[in-house]
């Protein structure tokens, strides 16, 4: 029977003895990297909003300023401003529309990147008079223009698709246009 209790005593003690080992595996494992923080908004922007402080925008960051300028025109078909022979904002006063054009490239869509906002807007290829080009034309009422658009500084990103977006410094002509195509916006005056 003293034989039986040392039986017992000997399994008890060995059972103990196989614990949980997953806290010495805790103890002696690397420390994990901690997460990286977001250095964006707390949330992603939805189509078309716009921020009430200004941003940063990482597509822009490092891109080299395209070459050129920006210039004021009025004639038949509106008011238009022109970066280069790369972009042009246009007022069409008879639809009260914003037309975009991004030469150089053809695409489905068009991304306007400022510092205020972003917003993706169909698009449709074109021909221009430097080759391909992507048109998008939107209501000159929709908000984004005159909230993100018009006030944007520093530089202005337009992409074609999923490509390289080609930035532009912003430009007061760019409100001028915008300001300027409403309901009694002025044109021709």
């Amino acid at each position: 029977m003293a034989g039986r209790w040392l039986l017992c005593a000997l399994l008890a003690a060995t059972i103990a003895g196989c614990g949980d080992d997953r806290a010495t595996d805790k103890a002696s494992a690397p420390p994990r990297a901690a997460p990286p923080e977001r250095t964006g908004p707390a949330q992603p922007l939805e189509r078309g909003e716009v921020l009430t402080e200004r941003m940063t925008v990482p597509e822009l960051e490092g891109l080299p300023v395209a070459a050129g300028q920006w210039s004021y025109a009025e004639d038949s078909r509106g008011r238009v401003t022109r970066f280069a022979r790369q972009l042009s904002i246009r007022c069409l006063p008879a639809t009260l529309e914003i037309e975009i054009v991004r030469g150089g490239a053809t695409g489905r869509s068009l991304t306007v990147l400022t510092d205020r906002g972003i917003n993706l807007f169909d698009a449709q290829p074109m021909k221009a008079q430097g080759g391909d080009a992507t048109m998008a034309r939107f209501p000159a009422s929709y908000a984004w223009f005159e909230d993100a658009l018009a006030p944007a500084e520093g530089i202005i990103g337009v992409r074609i698709d999923d490509g390289v977006p080609l930035a532009v410094p912003a430009d007061p002509t760019i409100a001028r246009v915008i300001g300027g195509c409403r309901p009694g916006g002025g044109f021709g005056r």
